[in-house]
């Protein structure tokens, strides 16, 4: 009977650390220690605040009975032979951790799941339509032939790979008793996208295949036939979603993989913030498991970008935490394998990242305000929020130094989800990036999304009254330029492109050879301003290839070349495929997917850096629509 009274009361403890924490690792991921951070600053009293809000919540209340009448049966029938079986839903499941909650806790936390009515809203949102809706898996590679041109004869065998959310049942939003829960883009299950380049004497051979990666939650959803894990980047009832998510299944926020991929030393990896990454076998996209330096990571989560230095091959990347030191940064040894190193960054405070950058002798971190707050969502509103009045800083330290190592640049508030390189000198460190006032994740939860992005990517006309800086064109990334000087201590910073076509630009890229080095060349999507208006989605109808060396003096502007795709072709990310043997930084190929609206087909194609703003030299028609996604690699043949 003590069994029942403990799981009777475990959700008004639903927001006690130990309560979630218990069944894994204390000091383990951002999202498994979510509410860690309750623990620092204010969080007792929000503690306290919401314990109170969920006793005096009738259908939480109401549900905690009932569920305690059924555990009192589950306990009673313990031991009997002719006991009826439990329908536990997907709990206990491969997706769960060792030494997760046990059968008596699952069975309460499914029934509060059924007793709560999570109910299909019938809404239509940008990123789960047209081609950004779901496609099947394909099955066995296929084998596809050119629309036009030819692929090089010395473009190098291999695998270009991309991956991006393909939610599995559609990604539904849903109204419970307790609120809403919207599906959000970036908790769409990863699916992989890949064309193959075999070549046999002169030929080649062109193959494509797609699959899912096999994370916990897409294996739990695939076997329960249905969607049971709630999704918890939008949604009214975050705590309650991580309560069940973590008694049901032993993870607090769905694992994902659908943001990178990396390959190093022949080996694939797909990445999204929250947890580890996932091995991926190229050669059919089978997912090996998780990765993490054999056990020597002490978090369960890399953020999504990490970094490879393409002279020592080191992998140089961060993670998580809502538990002091909030940052960590690791470097793993040329093996790929073995963490050589690990440092605490000393943050004030639990923020959002995405991407590291490296010099050849510097790791860069970054410290914008958009903060892990879990206090606002007893308001209802977010858990990250963007804090414009807060500060913006670059934490600079030695590759191999330590927390006190590390020195910190105060720049003008800003955010930035994606760089395209940094580099130093004798006395100053050099940082590229796609800058904005604002995140586009900085929206309330029932805003309406596309008045809220339309306004966003908007600039105020001069003479326009009604403009506010912090929403009116507020999210439109501007190439961005810092320079550190590390003798005085100062920085200096500017945008660096005035070109129409370098407002909105994302998904930059650069040559691989040249991360963490002095570099002329980048590369971009650019973003179809009218058409992201209209439709309120991003829209990239060209690429950018972007010379940096007209402001190495810290003067002057970048030259742009602009690669158009055609009327009513999108695009994404263009991916760099260096020629082999080059010595040239921009000798190579811009490999990426588009889709065509007029036809609704979907191509990878392949254009020449050096004749950037030609026509593409290759085509090649996909067997089906490949939806936007994200971010890829390519996968060199041994």
């Amino acid at each position: 009977m003590e069994a029942v009274s403990v799981a009777r009361s475990e959700v008004f403890r639903c927001v006690q650390t130990s309560a979630l924490t218990r069944f894994g690792p204390v000091h383990a991921d951002w999202s498994t220690n979510l509410l860690g951070a309750l623990q620092d600053g204010n969080g007792s009293r929000g503690h306290r605040l919401q314990c109170r809000a969920l006793q005096q919540n009738e259908p939480t209340k109401e549900a905690a009975k009932g569920a305690s009448g059924l555990l009192q049966k589950a306990v009673q029938l313990e031991g009997r032979n002719d006991k009826p079986k439990v329908q536990l839903s997907a709990a206990g499941r491969p997706g769960s951790r060792n030494g997760g909650p046990g059968s008596i806790a699952r069975t309460f936390a499914n029934y509060l799941f059924e007793f709560l009515q999570y109910t299909p809203l019938e809404e239509e949102k940008p990123y789960t339509m047209k081609n950004s809706a779901s496609v099947d898996e394909i099955g066995e590679k296929v084998s596809v032939k050119l629309i036009s041109g030819a692929i090089p004869q010395d473009f190098p065998q291999g695998a270009y790979i991309r991956t991006g959310p393909n939610p599995l049942f559609g990604g539904k939003s849903y109204k419970s008793r307790l609120g809403i829960t919207r599906h959000h883009w970036v908790e769409g299950d990863g699916m992989l996208h890949t064309v193959y380049f075999d070549k046999c004497g002169d030929e080649y051979s062109l193959f494509y295949k797609n699959k899912y990666v096999e994370t916990e939650a897409y294996l739990i959803e695939k076997e329960e036939g249905r969607p049971v894990v709630l999704a918890t980047a939008e949604c009214s009832t975050l705590l309650v979603n991580i309560f069940l998510n973590q008694l049901r299944f032993g993870f607090l926020t769905r694992p994902t993989s659908n943001t990178a991929v990396w390959s190093h030393s022949g080996r694939v990896f797909a990445a999204a913030e929250g947890n580890l990454p996932y091995e991926i076998d190229i050669s059919d996209l089978r997912t090996l498991g998780k990765f993490n330096c054999k056990g020597a990571w002490p978090l369960d989560n890399f953020i999504a970008h990490s970094k490879i230095d393409p002279v020592t091959n080191e992998i140089i990347f961060q993670g998580m935490s809502t538990k002091k030191p909030y940052t960590l940064v690791g470097v793993i040894a040329a093996d790929g394998e073995t963490l050589v190193h690990t440092v605490g960054v000393n943050n004030e405070r639990q923020t959002m990242n995405h991407d590291i950058m490296i010099t050849e002798r510097y790791t860069i971190v970054m410290d914008f305000p958009l903060l892990v707050d879990v206090g606002s969502t007893f308001r209802g509103k977010p858990v990250l929020r963007f804090d414009p009045n807060s500060f913006t800083r670059f934490g600079i330290l030695p590759r191999f130094g330590d927390s006190d190592s590390i020195r910190w640049f105060e720049v003008e508030t800003s955010f930035m989800f994606h760089t395209f390189n940094a580099y130093d000198t004798d006395n100053e460190v050099v940082v590229h990036g796609l800058r904005s006032r604002s995140p586009f994740l900085n929206i309330e939860i029932n805003a309406d999304k596309r008045a809220w992005y339309t306004k966003g990517i908007t600039v105020c006309a001069p003479d326009q009254e009604s403009c506010d800086p912090l929403v009116d064109g507020a999210i439109l990334p501007y190439l961005h330029e810092w320079r550190f000087d590390l003798k005085s201590g100062t920085v200096t910073e500017r945008d660096i492109c005035e070109e129409k076509g370098c407002m909105g630009m994302e998904f930059p890229r650069v040559n691989d050879k040249y991360v963490g080095r002095k570099y002329r060349y980048g590369y971009a999507a650019v973003v179809d301003l009218d058409r992201a208006r209209k439709e309120g989605a991003p829209y990239y109808y060209s690429v950018v290839k972007l010379d940096f060396s007209s402001v190495e003096t810290g003067k002057g502007l970048v030259k742009a070349e602009f690669h158009e795709h055609g009327p009513h072709r999108y695009g994404g990310e263009p991916l760099f495929v260096a020629r082999p043997g080059s010595t040239e930084e921009d000798d190579g190929w811009i490999v990426m997917f588009l889709y065509d609206e007029t036809t609704s087909q979907s191509e990878a194609v392949i254009i020449d850096a050096k004749r950037f703003s030609e026509e593409p030299i290759a085509r090649i028609r996909l067997p089906q629509r490949v939806p936007y996604g994200f971010h890829g690699t390519y996968v060199y043949s041994e």
